[in-house]
């Protein structure tokens, strides 16, 4: 039962060295689930991180109420129904699928993972960035540790197998692991907890070297794990004998006293153990769930204190619950960032939420008002990033209308859910949707975000939306901007706005029609739709825009040699008809055709030049001339000599 440092191997060509424990404590009692002394056990100074004290009368069954800002985001569940891993979305109120079985393949050992992920016990790693899974053995072949990128959900690698096992630890079973833990060791680095099923052993793995922890055979169920305030591993191992008795190990770093550290009812079917928090009050309490003898009036979670092992105080009674649940039957209790107390449920599905800082009734609630992808819950964990929408978004511009194409730029600073900053390299993107278009995709949209230099909690962005809201009046047309992790969950509040069109662009304004045909004095009309470089019509809210544009529109006349004529300033008129759009009038007393050209700006728009053909206006006597010497007042009687001729020049109303 003594503890020992499995060998260490440096690589694959060098033997194993072995290094022996410098010290082996005391055995206690094994054969009585009473225990020793509370002296006798380790003392431990714990430092919990701290939680700011949150009241909540409401509870949160649906998932609405104020009470459920306590729930915190990037928790993860196993299912063993649906053999899935799922991810809690918090926006939403319900569960999203993150793996599933027969989704993917083991690059090592090429070992089918169907019908192994319910059953995984799941870890994060203590930036974040990876999320491992213990995929037991299967009749295909031994397990693994599985690791797999937390924001996209794809393999990366397989962490440990049984090769690795093998080597590093000289057992010979197949590999097959089960309880699992990753924390940060005092000097940093992650050190990776993880229990053996075949062998019935409990092992620490720090860089390439693996230490025993615990060989008492007996059948591993959880393990609860904490940085102590003197930067000691401080371990609680809740393991179930053959002779069905339920003891709790304490191992202190690689220290183990083999002793039971509590007494548990009896007919208490112990199924997870987690150490919780205290407030801002340090503390060395620790919860143990399970199944009680009597379910409807025996508590379903105890707790014991390292200070006295030999009691417990009951936490969590079926009559706590909802009567609409129906039943408990809790799996796997957690303690979340922010010191709240997460439940699996086998019977329900939804996890509970219990506040350790509640006397009495502990619970608050439940993950979620639907189940999503989720049927029943098995193992928990959290990503040490717990940010979501606590986490603040501060846009530079805090108007409510912005011009499309220009970059409008924002800070996001992540926050867990009791609102303190949390540090965490992640990939964040955008999402565009609109009120009465769902969700908006293409070229039209960009959103960047970068780290900023500051730390990894604060981030900078850049939103730019290049389509235009039809109107800046009706909320239909407000466009809706979030920012969601690798997974789709959403942190900081969604801003919803109205997107006008950019300066107008003589590339893309343009004529409503480019050949016409009049009567000369009659009026002709080209109207004339003003556009911005993405197409966007020019619409305002008032004339101001509209004034601007049209001060800026001109009418030119070519000749027939393409040269530009003067044109009078009274027989061409510019005026707004609504917004965005402009109706150029042009007289011409002379008929014949005319080439004019629409400028913006001094730039020709696009389909400029407009032709008109101004037909001939009505017969005017009084406008019209005769001539000639046949109507000359003086007629030389020599008639022949005479010319005896003249000439009628009919013309129009305008002469």
């Amino acid at each position: 039962g003594s503890p020992t440092q499995a060998p260490t191997t440096s690589s694959p060509s060098q033997a194993p060295t072995t290094s022996a424990p410098t010290k082996a404590p005391t055995k206690g009692p094994t054969s009585s689930p009473t225990t020793s002394s509370p002296t006798a056990s380790p003392t431990l100074t714990r430092t919990l991180s701290p939680t700011s004290t949150l009241g909540c009368i409401n509870r949160c069954w649906t998932g609405n109420e104020d009470c459920c800002s306590k729930i915190t985001t990037n928790l993860f569940v196993s299912s063993l129904i649906t053999e899935r891993i799922l991810y809690f979305d918090l926006e939403n109120n319900m569960y999203n699928v993150f793996l599933e079985k027969g989704a993917m393949q083991s690059d090592a050992d090429k070992i089918s993972m169907e019908h192994t992920l319910g059953s995984s016990h799941l870890a994060f790693s203590t930036t974040g960035s990876e999320i491992y899974y213990s995929r037991p053995k299967t009749q295909e072949g031994p397990g693994g540790i599985e690791s797999f990128d937390a924001q996209t959900g794809d393999f990366k690698t397989t962490v440990i197998d049984h090769s690795a096992f093998s080597t590093a630890t000289a057992y010979s079973t197949h590999f097959n692991p089960g309880v699992l833990k990753v924390i940060k060791s005092s000097s940093g680095e992650d050190v990776r907890l993880f229990s053996d099923r075949e062998s019935k052993t409990l092992w620490m793995v720090a860089g390439d070297t693996f230490t025993r922890l615990l060989d008492e055979n007996c059948d591993i169920l959880d393990i609860a794990a904490d940085l102590s305030a003197t930067n000691v591993i401080e371990i609680l191992t809740l393991t179930k004998c053959a002779n069905g008795e339920y003891r709790v190990y304490i191992c202190v770093d690689s220290a183990s006293s083999d002793h039971t550290a509590a007494t548990l009812p009896a007919g208490f079917s112990a199924t997870s153990i987690e150490w919780v928090g205290g407030g801002d009050t340090p503390t060395d309490k620790f919860w143990v769930a399970g199944q009680p003898a009597d379910i409807e009036n025996e508590a379903h979670i105890l707790q014991f204190d390292m200070q006295s092992l030999s009691s417990h105080t009951d936490i969590l009674f079926k009559s706590h619950l909802e009567n609409t649940r129906g039943g408990i039957d809790i799996g796997m209790i957690r303690r979340a960032p922010n010191e709240m107390v997460y439940c699996s449920e086998r019977t329900y599905g939804l996890p509970l939420i219990l506040d350790p800082s509640i006397s009495g009734n502990s619970v608050i609630g439940q993950t979620g008002a639907m189940f999503g992808g989720l049927a029943d819950s098995y193992a928990l964990t959290f990503s040490p990033n717990a940010y979501g929408l606590k986490s603040v978004v501060t846009y530079k511009n805090g108007q409510n209308t912005i011009v499309a194409g220009e970059e409008q730029e924002f800070d996001v600073v992540l926050k867990d859910s009791i609102g303190e900053d949390v540090e965490a390299t992640t990939h964040l993107h955008a999402e565009f949707e609109v009120s009465s278009g769902g969700l908006l995709t293409g070229q039209s949209l960009n959103s960047e975000i970068i780290q900023s230099l500051q730390n990894r909690s604060h981030y900078r962005g850049k939103l730019r939306i290049n389509r235009a809201s039809e109107t800046a009046k009706d909320a239909a047309d407000m466009f809706h901007f979030k920012i969601l992790t690798g997974l789709g969950m959403q942190i900081g509040e969604t801003r919803s706005f109205w997107v006008v069109a950019g300066a107008a662009s003589p590339v893309t304004s343009a004529l409503q029609s480019t050949y016409e045909s009049s009567t000369a004095g009659r009026p002709v009309d080209l109207h004339v739709d003003t556009y911005d470089q993405f197409s966007n019509h020019r619409a305002f809210d008032d004339v101001d825009g509209d004034l601007e544009d049209m001060d800026k529109l001109e009418v030119r006349l070519l000749d027939a040699g393409g040269d530009y004529v003067d044109v009078n300033p009274n027989n061409v008129t510019i005026q707004r008809v609504s917004s965005g759009t402009f109706r150029i009038r042009i007289i011409s007393i002379i008929s014949r055709p005319f080439t004019y050209e629409v400028m913006y700006d001094g730039e020709r728009i696009s389909n400029s030049p407009a032709h008109i053909i101004f037909d001939p206006a009505e017969f005017s006597a009084t406008k019209s001339e005769a001539a000639g010497e046949a109507l000359k007042k003086f007629v030389p009687m020599d008639v022949d000599a005479r010319p005896n001729t003249f000439r009628i020049w009919a013309k129009y109303k305008y002469g």
